[in-house]
């Protein structure tokens, strides 16, 4: 994938990693003249990158979660029209332990993908045409 020169902040890439993830849900199933996931090799791949996109999920919840946590120390911050409203801390609090678990569920989502990888490793079509 090409990359600017420029930095994009995170909620940037965040927005096109969501729509790379709809991309990818048109992309594994055959549709408007498009063939899908046509070989073994194609689910293995593809759940390769995914175990790989999603292993490096955790480190960045980390980094948003202890950036909060020092938002804390910054005067002025404030919550005025959340469920939190008045209680800026107490959103941040729960912001960071919902982070922590979304990163531990990723860790448990990467394994698994891990698993489904190395299951798929040897899968092919016996064509004497075309070998995948």
């Amino acid at each position: 994938m090409a990359r600017s020169s420029q930095r994009e902040d995170a909620a940037t890439i965040a927005a096109r990693i969501a729509e790379d993830v709809r991309a990818l849900n048109y992309a594994t199933l055959p549709h408007e003249g498009f063939p899908g996931l046509v070989w073994p090799v194609d689910a293995h791949n593809t759940i390769g990158a995914l175990m790989t996109a999603v292993g490096r999920l955790p480190q960045a919840l980390g980094q948003i979660s202890a950036f909060l946590a020092a938002q804390k120390r910054r005067p002025g911050l404030a919550d005025r029209y959340s469920e939190f409203a008045g209680r800026p801390y107490a959103a941040i609090d729960v912001a960071r332990a919902d982070l922590d678990a979304a990163a531990r569920t990723a860790d448990r989502v990467h394994l698994r993908l891990e698993a489904a990888h190395n299951a798929s490793a040897g899968l092919s079509i016996d064509d004497p045409d075309n070998r995948r």
